[in-house]
């Protein structure tokens, strides 16, 4: 990330009132992403003790994984998100 400004973060409150989501639609996007944090997590940790690496390879190996997971974590909630859009509007 090159800029802070780039990261958001999200209450209950703020998805319900300015995404208009259902609580069942938060309850389903933070699991969701709590499944792509812990593969990601795992994925990382293997990745930094894979002891046939650099150093410097394991690092950006995690910085990869890093990389798809907020890829991931993004796509979900705009799949989720979607779900809110008319398809008159997706068009």
């Amino acid at each position: 990330m090159e800029n802070e400004e780039e990261i958001s973060t999200f209450s209950h409150e703020n998805l319900k009132s300015e995404f208009n989501m259902t609580d069942k639609q938060i309850s389903r996007l933070d699991r969701k992403a709590q499944q792509i944090l812990g593969n990601a997590i795992v994925m990382i940790d293997d990745t930094l003790r894979d002891k046939e690496l650099k150093p410097k390879e394991r690092v950006n190996r995690s910085i990869v994984f890093i990389g798809i997971t907020m890829d991931l974590i993004e796509k979900n909630f705009n799949e989720v998100l979607s779900e809110n859009i008319p398809k008159e509007e997706l068009n």
